[in-house]
């Protein structure tokens, strides 16, 4: 369901707000100019488990950027994180869980 009007079905994700809308609500509170360039993913997307990214919309996130703590699409690792280290998401995902799991067991 929409988090702003609670009765109608979301359609779209804000991936800034972090927030689900149905259509109406977020065209409106979306218009402003501040939030208009807000990324979007379809609740369709966000269900079948891809995930997008926050600056290049149209990209599929692939990696975990280990010094900005964040996950990041190609595009990303190219420009704005050329120079950081990073794993595969994947792979880093598999390290938090092995990590968590030694964390719950030890104490």
């Amino acid at each position: 369901m929409c988090s702003n009007c609670e009765t109608s079905p979301a359609v779209y994700l804000c991936n800034k707000c972090s927030n689900e809308y149905c259509l109406e609500c977020f065209q409106t509170i979306h218009a402003a100019p501040a939030l208009r360039n807000h990324p979007k993913t379809s609740i369709d997307e966000k269900i079948s488990g891809i995930l997008l990214c926050e600056i290049h919309t149209d990209e599929k996130v692939k990696y975990w950027c280990q010094q900005c703590q964040i996950p990041v699409c190609s595009d990303c690792l190219l420009f704005e994180h050329k120079d950081h280290t990073y794993n595969l998401i994947d792979k880093a995902s598999k390290e938090l869980e092995t990590k968590v799991f030694i964390y719950i067991n030890y104490f």
